[in-house]
């Protein structure tokens, strides 16, 4: 079992290994939570912030990397912002680029405004700023903090050499990412520090028209928001009104579409918008078959 010891003000737990009911950052598969999982005494170090606990336990040869539930106790340092367990751990030689289960990075961990100096003390350790998740959405540190919408993360890992154009999975670059979770969906509100993010993304060069796998491009993702703020950002910033994704649809057809379930939005100005900066009105290469209708 496992066995509690202490002096007045500081608890250390001897065990390595015990059976436990987990919090919610205790699960340990990509796409199952489990109730009850294997943690070390290590795990807990960190998940509470025992720092004398996990100096005790680190002294006594305890696997730093082990990841009986899918994460070393790296990545819970990361996922619960604490910077000073982070700090003990890469002293004794914590990996920094290791993969949990879900194949994310301690980076890709780093998912709060809080955690800002988490990312901090991994990348001037030496940690890959620009590595990609080990999943199905390959996905780097910078687009999971422009999905997110943290601007203080955005700024620290382009500083630190992050490709702006990096591009996951889906071709998806860090602009559309978050050009796309600027809108709760479920509330259906804007988010300004998605807006912000998106303009940073810009002023640091990133590519307006870039397309994704399906040939969209930001515009379309904020136009399917029918967000008038992003729009107008992107527009300034030299996005083509007129650019079709993989099914011959412009920006203005999406925000047509999407018009009666965007109770928030202001769709005449996303439409005056579009038009300003030379939406066509009128598809030629559609045109032709209703006049060749008219014809017949």
């Amino acid at each position: 079992m496992f066995r509690i010891f202490g002096s007045p003000g500081a608890w250390m737990i001897s065990i390595l290994t015990f059976k436990i009911n987990l919090p919610p950052c205790g699960y340990w598969l990509p796409s199952y939570k489990l109730k009850i999982s294997w943690a070390t005494g290590l795990h807990l170090a960190v998940m509470y912030g025992h720092l004398e606990s996990l100096s005790v336990l680190l002294n006594h040869k305890a696997t730093i990397n082990c990841r009986p539930n899918g994460k070393a106790a790296i990545h819970i340092a990361c996922e619960t912002a604490n910077v000073e367990c982070l700090k003990i751990l890469c002293n004794h030689g914590a990996k920094l680029n290791c993969f949990s289960m879900s194949g994310q990075a301690p980076l890709h961990f780093c998912t709060t405004p809080a955690s800002v100096l988490c990312a901090q003390q991994l990348v001037w350790r030496g940690a890959n700023v620009n590595i990609k998740t080990n999943n199905q959405d390959e996905e780097t540190p910078l687009h999971t903090a422009a999905r997110l919408g943290i601007t203080e993360l955005v700024a620290f890992y382009v500083e630190q050499g992050a490709h702006v154009d990096a591009l996951n999975a889906y071709m998806e670059t860090p602009l559309a990412c978050a050009a796309y979770w600027a809108l709760h969906y479920k509330d259906q509100i804007y988010s300004p520090d998605h807006h912000l993010v998106c303009r940073m993304l810009l002023d640091y060069k990133a590519e307006v028209n870039a397309r994704d796998e399906d040939f969209k491009s930001p515009l379309h993702k904020a136009a399917w928001n029918c967000d008038h703020v992003l729009l107008h950002m992107l527009l300034e910033a030299g996005a083509e009104a007129n650019i079709m994704d993989v099914n011959g649809c412009a920006p203005l057809q999406y925000i047509i579409k999407v018009t009666p379930v965007r109770p928030a939005a202001q769709p005449d100005v996303c439409y005056q918008l579009l038009l300003n900066h030379g939406a066509a009105r009128i598809y030629p290469l559609q045109f032709h078959k209703v006049k060749g209708g008219f014809v017949q």
